[in-house]
């Protein structure tokens, strides 16, 4: 029922009344036919008698509900409940196929009914074209569609807008006949009190006004039976399966670069621990504190003691300036130590005591060969092979002097690390991957440092070589427009 229902609109030349204080009751029961020229209001009047547009002036009650009272959400369940609607522009989803834009309704009040659907579409004669999409249909199939999707629900109230207008002649009646159960058809009913002059072949049928029914529990459309019903359109295109192709390459991809920068971290890793010799080291000016030594064999580590210092060597009237390096029978500790001719096979362990270890330059420089003696410190050694390659350069890309290998052992009473040798001392440590990662390791330096009297200087092998440590830090790092 509308009272006083008015619209009107501010055109370039002022306002426009479109309706102007309509009344107009509808009853159950009743079939109307509003006729009108182009652009009489025919439309306008649909749209405010359905709640899709708001009245300029008067109210609007519908099924027993003032529409003026009800929010947009409330009137959209209202209509999905009780109301069917046959657009101009027909409506229908682009990307939902003939069977799906029927069944849609259904579907947003959480029904399900393929059969129902299916009867609705046979009877307007698009059966066999239930999966056809929209854009494949022409201009009157595609109003047939709107037509059965308007009359699926069985609604208690039609709102068709020029219902046949994209139908052809053969169509009209047949389709209209086949969609719309048989109504009741009368004259215009006197309570209904139009102001519209009665046309010649308008229909209303006139049935004394009852008691409505109360309508009945609110029911909430639910998205999600949109959403389903797309989903299942586009899995049955070709345009989501792509997409989801793309998604799953992509996550893959982004898994496989982060296996690969943990796989570089992991190389960086064990590169810095070769180039320090082990996992973590401690160095001094002075001997490492036993304390050091004992807490590393306390928690299962291996360790190397090292000490560095330059000296000059001499063999007949030849001299040269050398890096004498002192090991353990421990030494390495990670990485390889490699030595070419000589009694010794690459890759080797520390030299045997009385054996010494030297490069190709010192050798030159003194014009021995392996096989040949070499004094250190009024002790002579045997040279056991050419040096290639030690571990433990420290980040030492460049070594001036040139390198002699030689046992701990082989130091004692030379007096050459006397005060003021200028000796560099080193402890090595090494052990399994939680030693690396810095668990035990960092128990190992907190744990030497509280009994030891002095507080040499820490390394360990990730920052062995900066550059290397900011890589891997790079890799792992996410990136920033992800």
């Amino acid at each position: 029922m509308a009272s006083g229902l008015g619209k009107w609109v501010k055109g370039p030349e002022g306002e426009i009344r479109i309706l102007d204080r309509l009344e107009l009751a509808v009853f159950p029961g009743e079939t109307v036919a509003v006729v009108g020229a182009s652009g009489s209001g025919k439309t306008t009047l649909l749209a405010l008698l359905a709640g899709l547009d708001q009245p300029s002036a008067g109210r609007v009650e519908l099924c027993g509900r003032r529409l003026d009272t009800l929010d947009e959400e409330q009137r959209a369940a209202l209509r999905l409940r009780e109301l069917g609607f046959v657009f101009q522009a027909f409506h229908l989803l682009p990307h939902l196929s003939a069977l799906e834009n029927v069944a849609l309704p259904l579907e947003l009040r959480g029904e399900r009914d393929p059969a129902r659907v299916l009867e609705a579409l046979e009877a307007v004669g698009l059966g066999e074209r239930r999966h056809h999409l929209p854009r494949t249909l022409s201009g009157g199939e595609q109003q047939r569609v709107a037509i059965a999707r308007a009359f699926v629900t069985r609604p208690r109230l039609l709102f068709a807008d020029e219902p046949t207008g994209n139908l052809d002649r053969a169509h009209r009646g047949a389709d209209r006949r086949a969609a719309a159960p048989p109504q009741p058809r009368a004259w215009h009913h006197p309570a209904a009190r139009h102001p519209r002059p009665r046309a010649g072949r308008a229909l209303r049928a006139g049935a004394p006004a009852r008691g409505r029914p109360a309508p009945s529990r609110r029911r909430a459309v639910s998205a999600l039976a949109l959403a389903r019903l797309g989903l299942a359109r586009e899995l049955r295109g070709d345009g989501l399966l792509p997409l989801l192709a793309a998604l799953a390459l992509g996550v893959a991809a982004m898994g496989a670069v982060r296996l690969l920068a943990q796989r570089i971290d992991a190389a960086f890793v064990a590169d810095g621990a070769a180039w320090l010799g082990g996992d973590l080291g401690v160095a001094g000016r002075t001997p490492v504190a036993p304390a050091w030594l004992d807490e590393a064999r306390r928690r299962g580590l291996a360790a190397t003691r090292i000490v560095q210092f330059p000296t000059v060597l001499f063999h007949g009237e030849r001299s040269v300036l050398a890096e004498v390096k002192a090991v353990d029978e421990a030494y390495p500790l990670r990485g390889r130590l490699s030595l070419a001719g000589g009694v010794a096979a690459a890759p080797a362990r520390a030299p045997p005591p009385g054996t010494a270890y030297a490069e190709a330059r010192l050798l030159e420089a003194l014009g021995l060969a392996p096989g040949d003696r070499i004094e250190l410190g009024g002790r002579a050694l045997a040279i056991g092979g050419v040096l290639v390659a030690e571990p433990d350069l420290g980040g030492e890309l460049f070594q001036l002097a040139p390198r002699l290998l030689v046992r701990l052992e082989d130091l004692a009473g030379s007096g050459l690390l006397g005060p003021g040798s200028r000796a560099a001392w080193r402890l090595l440590v090494a052990g399994d991957g939680e030693v690396r990662s810095g668990g035990s390791a960092s128990g190992w330096s907190r744990g030497s440092r509280s009994t030891a009297c002095s507080a040499p200087r820490t390394s360990s092998a990730s920052p062995a070589r900066p550059s290397t440590a900011r890589a891997a830090s790079s890799a792992s790092r996410p990136c920033s427009r992800c």
